[in-house]
Order: structure tokens, then sequence, then C-alpha cells
């Protein structure tokens, strides 16, 4: 089965990762590269917001596909979003922190 085999080489990429980048600030706000990137995507998602006519969200439904642990769920609450209507899913379960 495909999907099955797929699910299966996802898992064991990212069990990989997590090997290779233990102890690692790779993904840490405290790496400033990894910071800078972070702070370009929030740009991003603002500015296509308010181009879009998205200035509140407080009524919005929000759905975020592959949302790992919810790190732009988290972003979405702090610009208004309401946590209720906030939604997430993810191919694997991820422990929150």
């Amino acid at each position: 089965m495909k999907k099955a085999d797929d699910l299966s080489r996802l898992r064991s990429e990212y069990e990989n990762r997590k090997r290779r980048f233990v102890g690692s600030d790779l993904y840490s706000p405290f790496n400033l590269v990894n910071l800078f990137a972070i702070q370009q995507r929030q740009r991003a998602i603002l500015f296509f917001l308010k181009r879009f006519g998205f200035s509140n969200l407080a009524n919005l439904r929000i759905l975020e596909m592959g949302c790992g642990d919810g790190g732009v769920l988290a972003e979405l609450f702090s610009i208004g979003a309401t946590p209720e209507k906030l939604y997430g899913v993810d191919l694997l379960k991820i422990a929150w922190r």
C-alpha cells in the first residue's frame, strides 16, 4: 500500500530529524536566522490578510493544514483570531509543548 508506505517514510524522516537536531537551536527563536524566517512569514501573512480585507479575525473559522505544533495558529491568535475558531490538522501526532 503506497499510502501506508508514505506515512511510514514520513514518520521515519521526522524521527531521524529529531535525532540529528538534538541539542540544536536550528528552529529556536534564539537562532537569529530562524527568528528572521518567522518574522518574514508573519509579515507575509499580515500583508495578505490585509490585502484581501481580513483585518478582523475574531469571527473567522481558520483551518491550517500541516499545522505541526501549532505555531502559526498561536500567531493568528495573537493577532485577534478566536481560539475556539482555530483548527489545525497534521499527518503526524505531535506532543504539545
